[in-house]
């Protein structure tokens, strides 16, 4: 279905939020496994895209694109999960539990049956089957812990790597996340320092998760791991070409430079690429929410994380949800005016909040998680995301007073609470909140420090640090 000056609504999607809304169950274990295949593909067999975003179905075009590049580099479909992972990634089917220490049956299928043939084969041992039940279990626990491997369809391993990773559509890539995440970092200096180290930790198997697959036999089809330049990934991915993404790169591109830079302070690789995909939850979480169709001056949103559940801090949490709730009303008015978004309908239409919301608590950055039986979410970092939020916006080995903290973090279009609380009230919308935004800093504030993440000095001056010094 054309739109506006014929622009399809897929093309009006991608360049308005660097996204297409095809479905709300994106999560970041997904995003990550994008991440990864894409990365596989270098250097050099990223397909061009520049001529593939001037078409009126650009994600198709460059999603089929990139799955003809990892199809040349590997072989065809050897890219993907292999069924000997799947049947080491789940332990149930419809039917009841799936063993691999069961005698084989006619009816069983090809995963299954190539499972058990790998264990076999690789675990073969003087005291028989050397994988109990039990033993399935735990390692299906690591492999599988998002639970986004199952017998058929969903393909995406949780925590992976260059040797160890999967692909479904439309989660991996259709929506464009992955892709788009990666195109902002590759959109700038910073951000093509960032993904220089990103891939190299990437290559790198010096990990226990890495250690886990290799140890299984299930790695897959990998990439060579050459040391690469910052000058090697400049524009490698695709950007959206609406307004607004050169500056919104250049922001992205910062915060995920500084979380490469806190690995070199003592993050893990596990830790650090967490911490990538955390970024990428909230980047593309954010600029949905915070979208308009003029190209003016986002909503801010409210955040409120306090160290616990005070009911003091009942009225904040109100006014976090109010904050939340009208930028929600306002992307799906303005969606369904300009980018022929409309209420239910075509199964293919979703509403673009329920989107944000959705990958917004996945990544951790909403709360509740769930929101079944209509709990309003807001935006309520959990400790591992403000860990995230904290290294993205200070560099290691530095301190900045809380005010500037908390400036920095409204550049993303969070409020914590602190600088200029007349005109960040102005930018909420959301009517009188000045003495709240005081009883949301002291809250958040106390969080940081409480987590290590900021330190008290003798004339109650708050410094956050991050940590890790």
């Amino acid at each position: 279905m054309a739109s506006e000056g014929g622009a399809t609504p897929e093309k009006l999607q991608y360049d308005a939020w660097g996204i297409f809304v095809q479905t709300s169950n994106v999560r970041a274990v997904h995003i990550a496994n994008g991440v990864m295949q894409l990365l596989r593909l270098l250097p050099g067999a990223a397909p061009p895209w520049a001529h593939l975003l001037a078409t009126d179905q650009p994600l198709r075009a460059y999603v089929g694109a990139v799955k003809q590049a990892l199809d040349a580099r590997f072989g065809a479909g050897a890219w993907k999960l292999s069924d000997e992972a799947r049947a080491l990634c789940v332990t149930r089917t419809k039917d009841g539990p799936l063993r691999l220490d069961a005698p084989p049956h006619a009816a069983d299928p090809k995963f299954l049956k190539r499972g058990r043939a790998h264990v076999r084969d690789h675990f073969a041992s003087e005291e028989g089957f050397a994988l109990t039940p039990a033993m399935h279990a735990t390692v299906a626990a690591a492999l599988n812990a998002d639970g986004k491997v199952a017998v058929s369809g969903a393909a995406d391993p949780t925590t992976p790597g260059l040797a160890f990773v999967g692909f479904n559509d439309p989660h991996t890539l259709g929506g464009m996340h992955a892709p788009t995440f990666l195109g902002m970092l590759s959109a700038t200096p910073d951000g093509c320092r960032a993904l220089a180290g990103l891939y190299d930790l990437a290559c790198s198997s010096d990990d226990p998760h890495s250690a886990l697959a290799v140890a299984l036999g299930i790695g897959s089809a990998t990439s060579p791991a050459p040391p690469l330049s910052p000058d090697e990934f400049v524009g490698a991915f695709p950007v959206p070409s609406g307004d607004g993404w050169a500056q919104w790169s250049k922001t992205v591109g910062t915060l995920a430079r500084r979380l490469i830079e806190w690995h070199r302070f003592g993050a893990s690789k596990s830790e650090t690429l967490t911490a990538m995909i955390d970024l990428a939850t909230l980047v593309l979480c954010v600029r949905l929410l915070r979208w308009r169709p003029d190209a003016g001056e986002g909503r801010l949103l409210l955040c409120v994380s306090p160290p616990d559940q005070a009911a003091s801090m009942a009225q904040a949490v109100s006014r976090a949800q109010e904050s939340l709730q009208r930028a929600c009303a306002a992307l799906n008015t303005a969606a369904e005016e300009r980018l022929t978004l409309k209420k239910g309908g075509d199964a293919n239409r979703y509403s673009p909040s329920t989107h944000a919301l959705h990958l917004g608590a996945a990544g951790g950055w909403l709360f509740p998680l769930d929101a079944r039986g209509g709990a309003k979410r807001y935006f309520k970092p959990g400790p591992r995301q403000l860990v995230t939020l904290t290294h993205a916006l200070v560099d290691p080995g530095h301190a900045v007073p809380w005010p500037e903290f908390a400036a920095r973090a409204e550049g993303l279009g969070l409020v914590l609470g602190g600088p200029n609380e007349h005109d960040t009230e102005r930018r909420l919308g959301i009517g009188g909140v000045a003495s709240t935004l005081r009883e949301v800093g002291r809250a958040n504030r106390e969080h940081l420090v409480t987590l290590g993440l900021a330190r008290r000095e003798s004339d109650n001056v708050v410094l956050v640090d991050g940590g890790l010094q």
